[in-house]
């Protein structure tokens, strides 16, 4: 497959959604900010990934802020499931599945990422994924995921998701994730990556 125009193939189009200028946003106003330019960036002609493809469709529910006993954060989104996103027999796709988690749970690291702490979100190092009942075209589930642990290089999340008219378990993943922001980042926000 080709490059878009205009772009190297290393140049990953996120670029545009993660920048230095997100440290204006703290906690969920970083979040509301990424799912707002993920939207835009989604919208345009030239995007064509896979999540590109989900981001318009899964909305922010609720979350939980680290806080007191509650060291780690929380989030959960809502998600109508799509004929688009469907395998034959009209049901979520497995892989869509693995998909709308590896997004909806990296998202719950914007709300504690600072330059050299995730900032980037990293990058997947494993993500199993347990599939227990099918979700058909109409459905509504919400995707609940919570940071288990996260240190300087390795991190692990938890996503769930439930049917939200019963509470039914639809589907569990756990996510381990790298940190990849480059080496050198310093406190005032700055980059000052060694190349």
């Amino acid at each position: 497959m080709a490059n878009p125009p205009n772009k190297s193939p290393s140049e990953s189009p996120w670029k545009n959604v993660l920048d230095m200028s997100l440290l204006e946003y703290k906690g969920t106003d970083r979040l509301q900010e990424v799912l707002r330019r993920a939207n835009v960036w989604s919208k345009s002609t030239d995007q064509r990934g896979w999540d590109t493809r989900l981001i318009p469709y899964f909305h922010l529910v609720s979350f939980t802020l680290p806080e007191g006993k509650q060291p780690l954060p929380s989030v959960t989104f809502r998600y109508t499931a799509r004929a688009e996103h469907t395998n034959p027999k009209q049901t979520l796709h497995g892989g869509f599945i693995a998909t709308l988690f590896d997004t909806c749970t990296s998202f719950a690291l914007l709300l504690i990422n600072s330059p050299g702490f995730w900032f980037n979100l990293g990058i997947t190092r494993s993500l199993t994924t347990q599939y227990f009942r099918p979700v058909p075209i109409g459905t509504d589930v919400l995707i609940e995921c919570k940071v288990l642990q996260i240190g300087k290089k390795l991190c692990s999340i938890r996503g769930t998701m439930r049917r939200e008219s019963d509470d039914a378990l639809m589907a569990v993943c756990d996510h381990g994730k790298v940190n990849t922001d480059p080496e050198g980042w310093i406190k005032n926000g700055f980059a000052a990556a060694k190349l």
